[in-house]
């Protein structure tokens, strides 16, 4: 039955196979909406490359699945078309079946990001609502929402996340017989028509070679963070796939070839071997197959690792069943940055090695020093880029009041002799390391900047205190801006900036280095 004004929600996907994240999502939509169609597509814009599994099977399984829910239809339009499904064109059908209705296109969180790509773009965003469904791990920059506001598009988003679980992860659950993606009802269906087998080959493999329940488990852990990683950070995930079913292919494997690398690493090395003649059997390209190996052979830790091969790395690290607190700031630092969750799990593992006093692995010892000298100078160079808006916050400020310094110029005759001043003083109350920057040439928020150590945050507040009262006193001149707290102070005079720090304040924000 029609309605006027009826919210109709178009979840488009291509279902391959249907999740658990699917069914809660719909569950969901149905309580949202008055009506919530299904449409499973024929081809995929976003997986051209993968072929779907029979339409008749992805059908059936959304019976099994949202056959019962009421308010939510399944509709095989996309499927009836040739070529490509694209979203204009379902909501254009949709738009004749239902002319006075209200639609919403269901999008995950993961998509908003490329969302202005879609196909006729401009033309849906005229006839629909684009409802974003959180997905956990993915979240919407503030200036994706901008970007797509100033296009025309209208957004609305979910309260609540559900799970990630994407058809890579579905298909390797299934060869490890992981029930943890797919209803019961689905996965019987998938066993029993024996649908979505490619990975079944891998997993036999992997207890051919003699690999236990446990290590099984871990392998699927890994490679469920890699497909997350790989997603993430817009990286091949079949290929990041493959190498995480065998990194550990070689755990139980020996061999006198490595004898000079540690124990504890010699399965990288075989492993790399191993999956290079099993990959080249199953007949992958020659630069797949040694991008895989790569990874595999580097998956201890090397300076050299690309981002494939970190993300490899660091999904081998991230298996959510490895305890501590640690591991739990591992997994949340690997999505806001690589290179410093690369770093953080280089130092658990040194840390572990040197605990159970085993030998260490020089590439991993180098790899440590590598990312620890990168991210250091990353963190400068952001530190410089603050300190860069700050002055220019300061800049505009001080354009739009005029800036005056409040001072008997006959007493002080210029920036220079100010300086020279504050320096007097701050060398009679026995200040350290006083350093005058002169940076007439750098910039005009101020002529000098002067620096000066002190011992202790008590010390901080006596010695600001000390040039303000002389200053004030002698010179009738009062500062512009005075900021203070325990480890830092910043007295503004105009021409002159004062900054008295405690010594680990000093050394921690280097601002001579920041001014050289």
């Amino acid at each position: 039955m029609k309605r006027m004004n009826e919210k109709i929600a178009i979840f488009g996907g291509s279902f391959d196979p249907v999740t658990k994240g699917h069914e809660e999502l719909v569950k969901n939509l149905s309580e949202k909406f008055d009506r919530v169609i299904v449409v499973p597509s024929n081809i995929s814009p976003f997986k051209k490359d993968t072929k779907a599994e029979d339409a008749f099977h992805r059908i059936e399984m959304l019976k099994l699945v949202f056959g019962d829910i009421e308010k939510v239809e399944i509709s095989d339009f996309e499927l009836k078309q040739k070529g490509t499904s694209y979203s204009h064109l379902t909501v254009s059908h949709f738009k004749k079946i239902y002319p006075d209705a209200n639609f919403f296109i269901i999008v995950g969180s993961d998509m908003v990001v490329d969302l202005d790509k879609w196909e006729r773009f401009s033309e849906l965003c005229g006839m629909a609502t684009f409802f974003i469904q959180k997905r956990e791990g993915f979240k919407i920059a503030l200036s994706d929402k901008k970007k797509l506001r100033e296009m025309g598009a209208k957004l609305k988003y979910s309260k609540t996340a559900i799970p990630d679980y994407s058809s890579t992860l579905s298909r390797v659950a299934l060869a490890f017989c992981n029930q943890s993606i797919v209803s019961e009802n689905v996965y019987d269906y998938i066993k029993s028509n024996n649908l979505y087998t490619e990975y079944n080959d891998f997993v036999a493999f992997l207890k051919s070679h003699q690999l236990d329940e446990k290590r099984l488990h871990h392998t699927f852990n890994a490679t469920k963070q890699g497909i997350y990683l790989a997603k993430l950070y817009k990286e091949d995930v079949k290929n990041i796939v493959l190498a995480l079913l065998l990194h550990d292919i070689a755990k139980n494997a020996k061999s006198n070839k490595y004898q000079e690398i540690p124990p504890q690493v010699v399965h990288a090395f075989i492993g790399a071997e191993i999956a290079q003649i099993f990959l080249k059997d199953r007949g992958l390209k020659d630069e797949n197959i040694a991008q895989i190996t790569s990874a595999i052979q580097k998956h201890l830790g090397d300076p050299e690792m690309n981002l494939f091969e970190k993300i490899v790395y660091l999904a081998d690290k991230m298996d959510e069943d490895r305890d501590g607190i640690e591991y739990e700031r591992l997994r949340k630092k690997a999505p806001k940055n690589l290179d410093e969750a690369v770093e953080k799990a280089l130092r658990i593992i040194l840390k572990k090695v040197k605990k159970e006093k085993m030998l260490f692995y020089q590439p991993s010892l180098e790899a440590l020093e590598h990312f620890k000298t990168i991210n250091a100078q990353r963190r400068f160079e952001k530190r410089i880029q603050r300190e860069r808006e700050r002055q220019e916050k300061e800049r505009v400020k001080r354009a739009e009041i005029e800036r005056k310094l409040p001072i008997d110029c006959n007493l002080i005759e210029n920036s220079e002799t100010l300086s020279n001043l504050i320096f007097d003083f701050l060398d009679e109350k026995k200040g350290q390391d006083i350093s005058v920057i002169d940076v007439r040439k750098k910039t005009i928020i101020c002529d000098f900047f002067i620096i000066c150590s002190v011992n202790s945050s008590t010390a901080v507040r006596a010695l600001t205190d000390y040039v303000d009262e002389r200053l004030s006193r002698d010179y009738s001149l009062e500062p512009l801006r005075r900021d203070i707290d325990k480890n830092w102070a910043a007295i503004d005079y105009g021409s002159v900036i004062m900054h008295i720090q405690t010594t680990e304040s000093r050394a921690f924000y280097d601002i001579e280095r920041l001014w050289s």
